[in-house]
């Protein structure tokens, strides 16, 4: 249903998925669906709460890449809503965790204007560029 623009429908989905099915090691993946429904709907506030569900469920089903995957996104949609500080702390919050996941570049990247804001953006862009240099295997350039 995401695939196809029917964010009603996949909605549905992951949201009977989050109420009928608690014990389901796939919850982490449907929050994280979740997320990027609202975040196309441009509902942040209700995307960063999803991302945040994930990552926690992720972590405690211990899925690095699920977490990884709404760590980032915990970046670009506090950036989104002009929290910058939040952002930040977001962005070392993954790279505590998640320095060598394939979503490091995405996440380096999505901190960059959150980082100028609060005049950090030489550590940025340094932490973009050793990224870069050291990209995961399977990560499209």
């Amino acid at each position: 249903h995401y695939a196809l623009g029917e964010y009603d429908r996949c909605l549905a989905v992951t949201e009977r998925i989050d109420r009928e099915f608690r014990y389901s090691k796939i919850r982490d993946r449907a929050l994280v669906l979740k997320g990027e429904v609202h975040k196309k709907r441009n509902e942040m506030v209700k995307s960063e709460a999803a991302f945040l569900s994930a990552k926690n469920l992720a972590e405690t089903y211990g899925h690095p890449k699920v977490a990884a995957r709404a760590a980032r996104n915990l970046i670009e949609v506090s950036a989104a809503q002009g929290r910058s500080k939040d952002s930040v702390a977001y962005y070392q919050s993954f790279f505590q965790k998640y320095a060598g996941s394939s979503q490091a570049p995405a996440a380096a990247l999505a901190a960059l204007p959150a980082l100028k804001q609060t005049g950090d953006s030489d550590a940025g862009l340094e932490r973009l560029e050793g990224v870069s240099r050291t990209m995961p295997e399977g990560t499209s350039a």
